[in-house]
């Protein structure tokens, strides 16, 4: 075991360091490699998962479904009964949604951003782990997520609509992207500068916004919010730590250049009102921690296409380049050594 540990912690740094080569380098057979990285990364996405501190709850799950059990996502449970007509463990569902998780992410990044090879960079070291080796229903979810914001400049409901409810499908929480339609992608309201403040002098004043989904009346969201509120009494969480120092630093200098960045992107206004929002959110349910952190990362997945935005930042590509590798090995150190979501 702590040879194939060992391993596969080898592949990820190995993988990380041809992805930064992807900054630096043109290939002729630009397609083929970039649907090789795709291929490459559902297979570790699905290999790694058996070492990932949520393997054996997911294999729970399935075990639950398989017996008619529905005690979580109807598509967990309605993919696992298909899954199982087929094969007798859960190899196969693990597989379906690293090839969903995966794809539709790369699809949706190749609407959303003309940066394709510093956000996959930036997304391998991060939300790749976190959420397609991990938290494989939200990484399908979060994926979905990044689909319904392409319909947001053009003001499409019914588009947006489809790939929300796909999101609500894979994992409840997706609900909160719901009230995004109503996202002004022109420009950014003053308001957005005093979103975070906002925040802190709402947990300074001990009011806990969280309370809100005790007022939904559905049963799967009610039994995920009692088990949020039942680990909430052993949890906390660290408001200000580096991360999330960074993250607001990074929030404030994408609301300083917002209109030079939304004439480089048509996206660029929608998607950085959403990532104030994900740290708006961390601070705002911070009582419940685990809410927090659901909330705040599937918002935040924005981030993969607006870190690659210090390329319209930086004159100097090649510095600006060298900084995004940075930063992504920062985010990968953080994921595999630190936080060990990976069971390393």
């Amino acid at each position: 075991m702590a040879t194939q540990v060992f391993i596969l912690l080898v592949v990820f740094y190995l993988i990380f360091f041809i992805l930064s080569l992807t900054l630096f380098l043109k290939f002729r057979q630009e397609i083929l490699i970039k649907q090789l990285i795709v291929f490459v990364l559902i297979i570790l996405a699905v290999l790694s998962h058996n070492y990932s501190v949520d393997y054996g709850n997911h294999v729970a799950m399935y075990n639950e479904a398989v017996a008619g059990i529905l005690k979580h996502e109807i598509s967990y449970y309605l993919l696992a009964r298909f899954v199982d007509l087929f094969s007798g463990t859960p190899f196969l569902l693990f597989l379906l949604y690293a090839v969903m998780g995966v794809t539709v992410k790369y699809k949706a990044l190749s609407q959303l951003t003309e940066f394709l090879f510093p956000s996959l960079l930036i997304y391998f070291s991060y939300f790749f782990i976190l959420h397609d080796v991990t938290q494989i229903r939200a990484g399908v979810s979060s994926a979905f997520v990044l689909m319904s914001i392409t319909a947001l400049p053009d003001r499409n409901k019914f588009r947006f609509f489809i790939f929300a409810f796909l999101a609500v499908l894979f994992h409840y929480s997706a609900l909160i992207i719901l009230p995004l339609i109503f996202l002004n992608g022109n420009r950014i309201q003053i308001i957005y500068f005093f979103l975070i403040p906002l925040g802190f002098i709402i947990w300074a004043l001990n009011i806990n916004l969280s309370g809100f989904l005790s007022h939904i009346h559905f049963e799967q969201i009610q039994v995920k919010y009692q088990t949020y509120l039942q680990l909430a009494a052993s949890e906390q969480i660290d408001l200000i730590n580096l991360l999330s120092f960074s993250r607001i630093i990074f929030c404030y200098i994408l609301l300083w250049k917002w209109e030079y960045l939304a004439e480089k992107s048509r996206y660029a206004v929608v998607i950085i009102k959403i990532y104030i929002l994900s740290s708006l959110s961390f601070i705002v349910f911070s009582d419940i921690p685990t809410l927090a952190f659901r909330v705040s990362e599937l918002l935040g997945i924005v981030e993969i296409v607006l870190i690659p935005y210090i390329l319209y930042l930086i004159k100097n590509r090649t510095i600006g380049k060298l900084i995004l590798s940075f930063i992504a090995l920062g985010f990968l150190c953080l994921t595999l050594l630190y936080e060990r979501i990976i069971a390393f």
